[in-house]
């Protein structure tokens, strides 16, 4: 566990982070907005689909 706080490497570490943020930056963009659109389209097709049989069993009772 010494050797690796003695070996510490500001820059390594300045550069990991770097590129740790721009990962989670690019993934955020190009990623993490179509996976939950496409989660809530999905959310919004199922509601419909379970909204229906109810809407079509009232409009049986009607007639």
């Amino acid at each position: 566990m010494e050797k690796l706080i003695n070996d510490f490497s500001f820059g390594l570490f300045f550069w990991q982070m770097t590129l740790f943020l721009l990962l989670l930056l690019s993934l955020r963009k190009f990623a993490w907005k179509p996976i939950l659109s496409a989660l809530d389209d999905r959310e919004k097709q199922q509601q419909k689909k379970c909204h229906l049989p109810k809407e079509q069993s009232k409009r049986e009772i009607v007639y």
